[in-house]
């Protein structure tokens, strides 16, 4: 990004400089040093020339500081797959059956630190087979954070191309047709794929942070009830 920022500074520089030389040929026409003389002589028009470039010079020194500060931000990046170590089949130590553990992979793509880092689920949709048939949103949800994994949902710290895992949900090979959000202390949210019509579901919220943008995803999962394997997901 800063090469790229670095680059179109130089090409404007480069057009504006070239922009000027022109004007001033145009504007000065035959004799060109004698009417830098008459410029040069004239002292308001110096001090005022002086003036005009100081500014200039701090303006675009305050430019570049904005930019490059703008560069060196975190920056939030969010994925989910049908493969490990997005989705985890395991047999817990108790006698439960095999579950299928359903994970966010939050990375900080910028060029600094971030605190505070949190993944909310926001919003969650019920899907169905007619094309013309819109998303139902599952009204009893409320926007609660994710449980990352191996620990709460206290946010976590995520240094220059660092990342980490948040437990989205999981399913349950005995219940197929059951998927279960994890908020942890903050409870959970049952997904039904036998209700009607309900072909997947929607699942949208927001990484958030002390410095970064944030940063908002939005995943379909959707899953075969007669069968115990990964969850097709697409990034909506």
């Amino acid at each position: 990004m800063h090469q790229r920022i670095t680059r179109v500074l130089k090409a404007a520089l480069i057009l504006l400089t070239g922009l000027l030389a022109l004007i001033i040929l145009y504007r000065l026409g035959g004799d060109i040093r004698a009417h830098f003389t008459a410029w040069y002589r004239d002292t308001r028009l110096v001090a005022w020339a002086g003036v005009v470039a100081n500014l200039a010079v701090v303006g675009i020194a305050l430019f570049l500081n904005m930019l490059l500060d703008k560069a060196r931000q975190p920056r939030f990046r969010v994925t989910c797959r049908e493969v490990p170590p997005w989705q985890i089949a395991k047999e817990p130590e108790r006698l439960d059956p095999e579950l299928l553990f359903v994970r966010l992979r939050v990375q900080n793509v910028g060029r600094t630190c971030e605190e505070a880092c949190e993944v909310r689920v926001e919003q969650v949709f019920r899907l169905f087979s007619g094309k013309d048939t819109k998303p139902q949103p599952i009204n009893d949800h409320d926007p609660r954070p994710l449980k990352w994994v191996g620990r709460d949902t206290k946010p976590i710290t995520l240094n220059r191309g660092a990342f980490d895992f948040v437990d989205l949900g999981l399913l349950r090979a005995d219940s197929r047709e059951h998927f279960r959000l994890d908020f942890a202390d903050r409870g959970h949210l049952d997904l039904w794929l036998n209700e009607k019509g309900v072909t997947a579901f929607r699942i949208a919220g927001t990484v958030y942070g002390k410095r970064a943008k944030p940063k908002p995803f939005a995943f379909d999962l959707s899953w075969k009830s007669f069968e115990f394997g990964p969850i097709v997901v697409e990034e909506v």
